[in-house]
């Protein structure tokens, strides 16, 4: 068939028209030869003001080309759909297919690019672009319905259906293996939502590369796994659990602020007539068995990243420790406080802003704040409770450190305790600690004097502070 021949042309471009997708077809060294109507309507949807300009004279490879040096366009789409165009015509290949997206301010599409060879003389190409959104739309949500979108992972859903086709015989015995994350809300609470996504995602690629294509892992909780393995005996299992813990251990050794640790337990179906179900509540069982004989390891695993990551913070805050120390001391002293209440108003001094190193860096470094990095920053209270239980030194302080920003009058947070019912170490670290914020140097601000910070103090008796507590306090001299 001659491309030439004006009626074999002009009944292509009306066989053309009637096809419904984006077609053209092009000639041995790139030139477009033919488009349809539907071509032409693509291109003005996609910003071509001038459809000439992808029209039957223009060469489509130069286009491409274009296109890949056009910062404003995606530059790998062009060159993969230039490479490929040309290995067609070149009879490197009979055909090549690119799934790309097309983005306007108006919406997003996806297109499938086909590229067929033409045995013409000289040889040519039809090119076809398949609008394929909504089969793209169909896949994410199918993606969504059966895939975790953290960890990649099969979710709870998919790993149920899979449960459910292990009634085959053919496939026993068949292993079910549940893990569990030790600490991950604490780790969560402390460090922030990441440091626990982190700890999801390097658990959920240990797994993924110890397990072979055929068994199915899953996520089927928040910090929960589930793996099922076909054709695997407890023998196997216990291998494989083997290097699941090897490669936890390398994990660990590679992230000093991070520690993964994982609880297992599994069971083993070994004839037809073992309810499945049974046998995963079995393996649960162990698992939860396992996770109580570890939990204090675990715990303190966690503790020593708290406790260095407290002693650092510390560290560049010395200066203003120090004069809390020497206040409460003072103050102590004064209030006649016994050795043990002593001990834990100093402990106060140094840990209670514990919660702090849950927060944004740079939210704790500001001085004037927005309402909304307020809200953030009052979460530290119930944040370092959470901390210090958790740390053996200092759980004793723990409800200290959750009402130190308490108000005598209620005002306060995060519970809104009033007069007594705030403790009193608590309402005796109020006043030293709004002192020194007030008489220490700060960034934002310039020093009150101690006469100064004493008439401050008064203002707020009754309101922020304890009254009575106030006048003691506002007794001794200068301290600091």
């Amino acid at each position: 068939m001659q491309k030439s021949d004006g009626v074999t042309v002009d009944f292509l471009k009306t066989l053309l028209d009637s096809i419904n997708v984006n077609l053209c077809v092009i000639g041995e060294s790139g030139e477009i030869l033919l488009v349809n109507k539907r071509w032409e309507e693509f291109a003005l949807k996609n910003g071509i003001d001038n459809v000439g300009t992808v029209g039957p004279g223009v060469n489509y490879l130069e286009v491409l080309e274009n296109a890949v040096r056009n910062e404003h366009t995606d530059s790998e789409v062009a060159r993969a759909a230039r490479e490929g165009i040309r290995e067609v015509l070149e009879g490197k290949s009979e055909g090549f297919y690119l799934e790309y997206p097309c983005r306007s301010e108006s919406e997003d599409r996806w297109y499938l690019m086909v590229v067929s060879r033409i045995d013409w003389d000289p040889v040519a190409a039809a090119i076809c672009h398949i609008n394929i959104t909504e089969t793209k739309r169909k896949q994410v949500q199918l993606r969504l319905n059966i895939y975790d979108e953290l960890t990649g992972l099969y979710n709870r859903w998919m790993f149920r259906k899979e449960l459910k086709k292990l009634r085959r015989t053919d496939e026993l015995p068949a292993a079910v293996i549940v893990y569990d994350l030790d600490g991950l809300k604490l780790i969560t609470d402390v460090l922030g939502s990441e440091a626990g996504d982190k700890l999801l995602k390097a658990f959920a690629d240990i797994l993924k590369s110890s397990c072979r294509e055929k068994d199915v892992v899953a996520r089927i909780g928040g910090d929960e796994f589930g793996i099922i393995m076909r054709g695997c005996d407890e023998k196997i299992v216990d291998s494989f659990i083997k290097r699941i813990m090897a490669k936890i251990e390398n994990f660990n050794s590679k992230n000093e602020d991070l520690h993964l640790s994982a609880s297992f337990g599994y069971s083993v179906k070994h004839h037809g007539f073992q309810d499945i179900y049974k046998v995963f509540n079995e393996a649960r069982c162990n698992m939860y068995t396992n996770k109580l004989l570890k939990r204090r390891s675990a715990k303190n695993a966690i503790a020593r990243i708290i406790t260095r990551k407290l002693q650092e913070r510390n560290r560049a805050r010395e200066e203003r420790i120090e004069r809390l120390i020497r206040l409460a001391e003072a103050f102590g002293k004064k209030l006649d406080l016994p050795p043990e209440d002593m001990e834990k108003f100093l402990l106060l001094c140094r840990y209670h802003d514990v919660g702090e190193i849950s927060l944004p860096p740079n939210l704790v470094k500001k001085g004037r704040m927005t309402w909304e990095e307020r809200e953030i920053l009052q979460k530290h209270c119930v944040a370092g409770y959470r901390i210090a239980i958790s740390v053996p030194s200092i759980s004793g302080i723990a409800d200290l450190i959750l009402s130190h920003h308490e108000h005598y009058d209620g005002s306060g947070y995060p519970f809104k305790l009033r007069g007594k019912e705030i403790p009193f170490l608590s309402r005796v670290f109020a006043i030293i600690d709004a002192y020194e914020a007030v008489v220490g140097q700060r960034p934002y601000r310039k020093p009150l004097s101690h006469e100064e910070a004493v008439e401050e103090l008064k203002r707020c008796a009754g309101t922020q502070f304890d009254p009575d507590l106030v006048k003691l306090f506002t007794e001794m001299g200068p301290v600091i």
